[in-house]
């Protein structure tokens, strides 16, 4: 019989070794097209278009946003945004209210609302730079990432 025999600090460093690649492999983020509550619905060589729907209490996986995305809000008034391991205060936001994000912005969100969450999506294939507020129903993530 073949005993292997360890000693406690390779035992130690085994163990820590596992647990980070297992904790890298998890957190990876997906690319947003492959969020399963969203669903297209349009698309051309310039834009495609879906639905995300969350039910309450539901959250999307870990996903990152290669391009810059429109999101107007359909209903659901609350989501909890956990970016890059940091979760922030439930948004609150109104049906018909536009949200601009650059690409590169990595999320998870969750639907802290009673009824179901739903947002249009418009993802736009050339980058789209810097926007300006020009009402008082948008809100602009103009995060540039290398």
């Amino acid at each position: 019989m073949l005993r292997l025999e360890l000693r406690p600090m390779r035992q130690a460093a085994i163990l820590v070794l596992l647990c980070v690649v297992s904790a890298g492999q998890a957190s990876a983020p997906i690319p947003d097209s492959k969020v399963p509550q969203r669903k297209q619905i349009l698309q051309n060589r310039r834009a495609t278009i879906s639905l995300l729907e969350l039910a309450p209490q539901e959250a999307t996986p870990i996903h990152k946003h290669d391009h810059d995305v429109l999101a107007v809000f359909v209903s659901g008034d609350r989501t909890e945004n956990t970016i890059l391991g940091y979760t922030q205060p439930a948004d609150k936001m109104t049906a018909g209210e536009a949200h601009f994000i650059n690409a590169g912005y990595t999320h998870a969100a969750k639907n802290e609302s009673a009824v179901p969450f739903r947002v249009v999506i418009v993802e736009f294939a050339d980058p789209q730079g810097q926007m300006e507020q020009t009402g008082t129903t948008c809100i602009f993530f103009n995060i540039l990432f290398p």
